[in-house]
């Protein structure tokens, strides 16, 4: 009977913050499908999340091909507003652990401009490899963006399908979220969203 009173207020404690991570997470899900939906050209997917401690916490979700040889950077320049002027310019950040981008490639930094004359923002993702060909990538992973405070940020979504600059063919979108998002209606997106993306993968699976 004591363990169980124990348990309960263990459950009663950790109740609110578990839903609030749910409702963060179907919120982010429900912005990735509305890219998708919207666009085909949505082809990767980087979110940069509010972590309890202050920092960020990145996230990709995506499957496509690049267009082509380019150097050690994913880029896509003129992203969108997202930086505050007091927040990063020019600076790389590492991934506390590699995420797999494709066969022999992790991504391994991240890369924020802010530019003050503009209110396109540049986004580049570090490579661990020279890429000397097109290549196929298929990922979905997290790791902490180690020294990039959430604060310098501007939550909202972003995308830079159209520019010349970015090497994912159909493009990159960005999503920032804060810790604190809408509630109850996210729960029926975040199903939707879960749907939607399985169907994506399956009919890629297909195709190929």
């Amino acid at each position: 009977m004591k363990r169980t009173h124990i348990d309960s207020k263990a459950n009663k404690r950790h109740g609110p913050h578990r839903a609030r991570a749910f409702l963060r997470r179907a919120f982010t899900t429900a912005l990735a499908v509305s890219f998708l939906s919207a666009s085909a050209s949505a082809a990767l997917i980087v979110e940069l999340a509010e972590r309890r401690d202050g920092g960020t916490q990145a996230n990709f979700w995506g499957a496509g091909t690049t267009n082509g040889a380019f150097e050690f950077n994913l880029d896509a320049h003129g992203i969108g507003d997202f930086v505050l002027p007091t927040g990063p310019d020019n600076s790389w950040f590492d991934l506390a652990n590699p995420v797999e981008f494709a066969d022999g490639f992790n991504l391994e930094r991240v890369h924020i401009d802010y530019n003050p004359d503009s209110q396109f923002d540049d986004l580049r993702l570090g490579l661990s490899d020279f890429v000397p060909t097109r290549i196929d990538y298929d990922i979905q992973g997290s790791s902490l963006v180690s020294g990039l405070a959430f604060s310098s940020l501007i939550p909202g979504s972003y995308g830079a399908s159209q520019h010349p600059d970015v090497n994912i063919v159909g493009g990159l979108s960005l999503v920032v979220t804060p810790l604190s998002v809408p509630e109850p209606a996210s729960i029926a997106l975040f199903t939707i969203g879960l749907v939607a993306l399985t169907l994506s993968r399956r009919r890629r699976s297909q195709q190929g």
